[in-house]
């Protein structure tokens, strides 16, 4: 009989994106009086403007706080239209509608993760105004056809990169009139918070940062909490030795453990509107420079091979999402199943810790009634068929080799359970 302790690969879909170091150095900064303010966001500025993307520097508390402030600067007619890529947060959905806007799902291709640039013209009406554009996973791909379209067109063109950091040589296309970048507790170089805006328009950033200034500063000890409850975090998913016993006891007692991590997680678990409207304390600013300082692409670069490592040995009947990427990084690991309860059960009972809400990440219904003719199959396909992997850069390749092999036991199972079905049709 197997050893349930042992047959435990002890690594999540999710890491935290962090060393022991960066934890003690936020709290560190949290208690210090010697923080200068100007000069940290005048670094921030500094380290986010190279000659391939002059766009103004906005250091902010999250991308949704960027969003908001964004469109309130903008103050788009209500009713006007806003072509969106058709998977994101609902947290972004619902901003977009709290400031009237009405929205307009752009299919993806799940090979590439691309929005199909073809359907823009048919989804583009007298009241559109804005096309949001999202890099989902890490993959990223070429802006240039939707900046194209966007300006010829006279619309605003928003450039989601939450999911897409991957170092400075890639810090928004220049010619987005608005690009956000994430680094909550999940994203890569997290600060444990934070996001950044570049704004190509010189008026639209003054505008921003003197709106902005009028925001309340989030406290010392707001942040200080976050630290603490993200360390928690790691110390409970980043080590076999705690993993283990800690994801035994919740199966035994019927506890939804990723369920819990994840909750624990989320940004702004209470009301959205009311929790974004902060600016970032100035610890929360201080990490974030003391990350992007010391950010190397030799992790992302472990990360992608180890994924790399993983996709050339998926069996027949699993389907790798963004294959033929631009980019392919790699935040998450999401493969696609045809029956992904099914798939996730089986890998789960192999020790694999699968998941299927690794992330909030879902299809962006179209407001009813609008007089599009919308219908984002390929991203309902793949929000229907996901599952997501334990892969990352902290997982030793036995440990990798484990995962293949339950893949193909999965696999396997599948394709038994089908001929099972199509028989007992006969």
């Amino acid at each position: 009989m197997r050893s349930a302790f042992s047959d435990l690969v002890p690594y999540n879909c999710v890491q935290i994106d962090a060393t022991q170091r960066d934890f003690f150095q936020a709290t560190q900064s949290c208690f210090s009086c010697n923080l200068d303010r100007s000069q940290i966001i005048k670094g921030l500025q500094q380290k986010w403007t190279h000659t391939g993307n002059q766009n103004q520097v906005l250091a902010l508390l999250s991308v949704r706080t960027g969003l908001d402030l964004y469109l309130s600067v903008m103050q788009f007619a209500r009713g006007s239209e806003i072509i969106v890529s058709a998977i994101n947060i609902p947290s972004v959905i619902q901003i977009l509608r709290h400031h009237g806007l009405h929205v307009v799902p752009l299919d993806i291709d799940i090979a590439s993760m691309t929005p199909k640039a073809h359907l823009l013209k048919s989804l583009t009406s007298e009241r559109t105004v804005a096309l949001l554009v999202a890099e989902i996973y890490g993959r990223l791909f070429d802006m240039t056809p939707f900046i194209e379209f966007a300006h010829d067109h006279g619309l605003v063109m928003i450039e989601d990169c939450a999911e897409a950091f991957c170092g400075f040589d890639h810090i928004g296309h220049p010619g987005s009139d608005v690009s956000f970048f994430s680094f909550g507790p999940i994203k890569y170089c997290t600060a444990f918070g934070g996001a950044i805006a570049k704004i190509r328009s010189q008026d639209i950033y003054q505008r921003m940062k003197n709106l902005y200034a009028s925001y309340p500063v989030q406290s010392y000890w707001a942040y200080l909490k976050k630290i603490i409850k993200y360390y928690g975090v790691h110390q409970l998913t980043s080590y076999p030795t705690v993993v283990k016993p800690t994801v035994l006891l919740a199966r035994f007692l019927g506890i939804n453990h990723q369920g819990i991590v994840l909750g624990m997680l989320r940004g702004f678990p209470g009301n959205l509107v009311q929790g974004i409207h902060l600016q970032p304390s100035t610890p929360l600013l201080a990490t974030m420079l003391h990350r992007f300082h010391g950010y190397s692409s030799s992790f992302m670069q472990n990360v992608n091979a180890r994924a790399e490592y993983v996709t050339q040995r998926l069996p027949e009947g699993v389907c790798c999402v963004g294959e033929k990427a631009l980019v392919k990084n790699h935040w998450l690991f999401p493969i696609l199943v045809e029956k992904p309860d099914v798939f996730t059960r089986f890998l789960i009972s192999r020790g694999v810790d699968a998941y299927r809400g690794a992330t909030q990440l879902n299809v962006v219904e179209a407001d009813a009634a609008k007089g599009h003719q919308v219908h984002a199959t390929e991203a309902h396909f793949l929000i229907e068929h996901v599952v997501y992997l334990p892969v990352n850069g902290n997982v030793p390749y036995a440990e990798l080799d484990r995962i293949c092999q339950a893949l193909r036991e999965a696999s396997v199972n599948a394709a038994q359970a089908d001929q099972v079905k199509l028989l007992s049709q006969l």
